[in-house]
C-alpha cells in the first residue's frame, strides 16, 4: 500500500488535538509521517502534540489560516499521498487503509472522499447537522471510513 503523510493544521486546538492524534496513530494502515502544523496557537497546542514524541512532527508558523497551514504541511511532506485531518476531528480506525486500497486500484484516481458523521462535544451546542458525500472518485467512495 502507498505511503501516506497526514497533515493536521491546528490553531488553539489543545482541547481536541490529543484525540485527533490518537485516531491517526491507531490506524490499521499506519501513516508514513504525521505532521501537525501549529498556526500560531496560544493555548498549548504544541505541548499536546509534543506529548506524542517522535511519532508526530511539529511545524510552527505565524497564524495564516487553515489553508496556509495545510500548504505548509504539504511542503514538508515527502509521501506521494497526503491525508488531511482537522485538529478537532476524528478518524475511524480503517480510514487510511480503505482509502489507500481504493487509490492503489487505479493510478488515474486523484483523490478519495468518505462519508462523514457529524458530532458535537458536550460543551458545544447540541445542534445537529448533516454533510453528504458530495464527491466520488472514479472507483467510487470506499464507504464509511
Amino acid at each position: 500500500m502507498s505511503a501516506i503523510d497526514v497533515v493536521i493544521p491546528a490553531f488553539n486546538a489543545a482541547r481536541y488535538l490529543d484525540q485527533a492524534l490518537a485516531s491517526v496513530l491507531s490506524q490499521d494502515h499506519a501513516a508514513h509521517r504525521v505532521i501537525v502544523v501549529d498556526d500560531g496557537s496560544t493555548d498549548g497546542t504544541v505541548d499536546v502534540a509534543a506529548k506524542f514524541g517522535a511519532r508526530v512532527e511539529i511545524e510552527r508558523r505565524q497564524n495564516g489560516g487553515a489553508a496556509a497551514a495545510r500548504n505548509t504541511g504539504i511542503a514538508r511532506s515527502a509521501a506521494a499521498l497526503v491525508a488531511f485531518l482537522d485538529a478537532d476531528d476524528l478518524w475511524t480506525p480503517r480510514k487510511l487503509a480503505l482509502q489507500a486500497a481504493v487509490l492503489d486500484t487505479d493510478p488515474a484516481i486523484d483523490f478519495v472522499v468518505c462519508l462523514v458523521r457529524a458530532f458535537a462535544s458536550p460543551e458545544r451546542s447540541a445542534r445537529r447537522w448533516r454533510r453528504s458525500n458530495r464527491g466520488r472518485s472514479k472507483a467510487g467512495s470506499p464507504g464509511p471510513c
